[in-house]
């Protein structure tokens, strides 16, 4: 199985994220959270468990919706530290980790795991 170490922690970084997000934007363990920032949060909790799945098993787009995940994040995390600096905490932790998620997610190992062609180090050109 070619990437099984990629694919696994992967998954589960993402995963640990779905759960972080969902942690620390619903209070009390509400189903549906009472944060003005619910509508926000709530697409990237499902975005990044769909994402889980796809980075899993190496579809393309699993990386791509890996990346829109962390855009998500970092763009909420920012509206709240400048709007809402009652929940900056909470907020500076959501950036801190989707920066390094995105660290991750432009590894060497990671991006050539869902671009064949780059594999042996060679970029090949695509034909047209």
């Amino acid at each position: 199985m070619p990437h099984f170490s990629v694919r696994i922690s992967g998954g589960i970084a993402l995963l640990l994220q779905a759960f972080l997000l969902q942690f620390l934007w619903t209070p009390n363990s509400s189903f549906i959270g009472e944060t003005p920032i619910f509508f926000s949060i709530t697409p990237a909790v499902f975005l990044a468990l769909l994402a889980t799945l796809w980075f899993v098993f190496l579809r393309g787009t699993g990386w791509i919706l890996a990346m829109m995940v962390q855009s998500i994040c970092l763009l909420t995390g920012l509206y709240i530290r400048f709007w809402q600096p009652s929940w900056s905490g909470a907020a500076q932790l959501t950036m801190l980790y989707s920066i390094l998620m995105v660290l991750y997610l432009n590894a060497h190992s990671i991006r050539s795991a869902f671009e064949p062609w780059f594999q042996n180090g060679k970029g090949q050109d695509t034909p047209l």
